[in-house]
This record gives structure tokens, sequence and C-alpha cells, in this order.
């Protein structure tokens, strides 16, 4: 199986971000570009932990000028009128694209038996697995 595409919005440094991989995707960019966020994200879901990923405050990107009214606001204040500005709650969202590696393999390969019944099945084409994460902050 591999990742094929990736979506993210509203994670860490990532605002909204579609990325397609190959087998061998390249990863460089200037600092505080998001590169660190994009591999919490991946190690989120492909990492080795058992657990599961748990949202932080952190996490939740906030999308507020700096202004003069805004450097004396309390955090709840901030985050209100971040609210109020955007007219939505904080969410965060990542959708993984993955495609078996092989075409026919997801039938085949005894370890992606198990996901026979959530593979999307495409005549002529490779089966896809489509894996959404959502978080919302209350």
């Amino acid at each position: 199986m591999l990742l094929e595409h990736l979506e993210v919005n509203s994670f860490r440094g990532i605002f909204d971000l579609k990325l397609n991989f190959t087998d061998r995707t390249v990863l460089f960019g200037e600092n505080a570009w998001g590169k660190s966020s994009l591999v919490k994200v991946l190690l989120s879901i492909l990492g080795n932990n058992s657990e599961l990923y748990e949202f932080t405050e952190s996490d939740f990107r906030r999308v507020l000028k700096d202004s003069d009214e805004e450097k004396f606001l309390s955090k709840n204040e901030h985050e209100q009128k971040w609210r109020e500005i955007n007219n939505v709650e904080s969410v965060i969202f990542f959708k993984f694209t993955f495609r078996e590696r092989v075409f026919g393999s997801a039938d085949t390969l005894e370890h992606l038996k198990k996901f026979s019944h959530v593979w999307c099945k495409n005549k002529n084409l490779y089966q896809r697995l489509h894996y959404y994460i959502k978080g919302i902050k209350v």
C-alpha cells in the first residue's frame, strides 16, 4: 500500500495543503513553511506508536493578523475574535489516500485482504483506500 495523496487543513503551520506523492517524494523549503507540521501529520497515522494521536491546543491553526488591539486580548478573547472573524469552529482535517502498490494486490496479498470491505474498487484502475481524520476544538 502506498500513500498517494494527502490533504491537510488548519493544522499548526498548514492552512490548506494538497500533496501528491510518488515513489520518492522529497520535502524541502524555507524555515517556518510547515515541513515539521507535515511530518507530524504523517506520523499521526504512519508512525509506529500504537496509541491514537491526540490533538493539542497548539495543533489548531489561528489566523489573526497582529494589530495593536489584538496584542492586549486574553487567550479566550483572542479565540472568540478569531471565531467571529472567520465564523467557523476550530477544525483540523486530514485526508489520506492510499493505493495498492501493485495492480490487483489488494485482493491477493494477505495483509491487505483484511481491508477488502473498504477499498474503493475501480475497473482497470488501482484500488484506493481513503482515510479521514477530523479534530474539532471544543
